[in-house]
């Protein structure tokens, strides 16, 4: 009994570090740019095509880009915590490559129906999310996928949202079944598991555009500055 209330503790404490962090991450947005300006361009981030190389420093400003990438990192972690998933090893490493790649092309628009695809799944069957929380984080390596589809086709707007978030869906649905189907393809020689997975099914949504004529030219938005501020906040964390 002893032993389970320790474990618990601990696994709050991990999660307040985990909060702390995002917490964080939002308020040193407050110091790189004016905080309303930061929230209202949040909005060109999530109208931005997304795909890669898509700099959020370079299409909105640092300081949106870090409020970007705090919010949903607070979010990625609550969903964790709320479903009671175990704090270890591959949901940290989750949290802090959605973290990261927040900074890249990731927003809450685009994230939001993977996730749900992948408590779907859990749903279907019957096991608990906590399971899959992990999966869902590394599932939103395609998130830049729903952005491009709901932007970058030329749909009409209502056509293309209801159409993105459903591959959203699609994609969080099957990633678990190909993820852990995957690491028998390779037999563990790439230790990314995820990553692979996360490129064939890339590569076969865009092999199914350019099939059907529509075919995505590349997308070069990279910022060339450097920022001190930036440097500290690294630094310091």
């Amino acid at each position: 009994m002893a032993k389970s209330k320790k474990k618990f503790n601990n696994q709050e404490t991990k999660y307040k570090m985990l909060f702390l962090y995002s917490i964080l991450m939002i308020l040193a947005s407050f110091f790189m740019d004016s905080p309303l300006e930061s929230i209202k361009q949040l909005w060109t981030l999530v109208i931005s095509k997304c795909f890669l190389f898509t700099d959020y420093f370079a299409i909105s400003s640092i300081g949106t880009a870090f409020i970007n990438s705090g919010i949903i990192t607070l979010l990625v972690i609550y969903i964790a915590w709320i479903n009671k998933a175990e704090i270890n090893g591959l949901l940290i490493a989750s949290f802090f490559i959605v973290s990261g790649f927040s900074l890249f092309g990731k927003n809450l628009y685009n994230i939001t129906s993977i996730i749900l695809g992948v408590y779907l799944y859990s749903k279907f069957k019957k096991d608990s999310f906590s399971k899959y929380v992990a999966t869902a984080n590394f599932a939103t390596s395609l998130a830049p996928l729903v952005s491009q589809v709901t932007f970058g086709m030329n749909l009409q707007p209502v056509i293309a949202i209801i159409l993105a978030n459903f591959i959203g869906l699609i994609i969080g649905f099957i990633f678990p079944i190909l993820e852990s189907s995957f690491v028998s393809f390779h037999k563990g020689f790439n230790i990314y598991n995820a990553g692979f997975t996360s490129g064939v099914i890339g590569v076969i949504f865009m092999s199914l555009f350019r099939l059907i004529g529509y075919d995505h030219s590349i997308v070069r938005q990279l910022t060339t500055k450097s920022d001190i501020r930036v440097v500290i906040f690294i630094y310091i964390y």
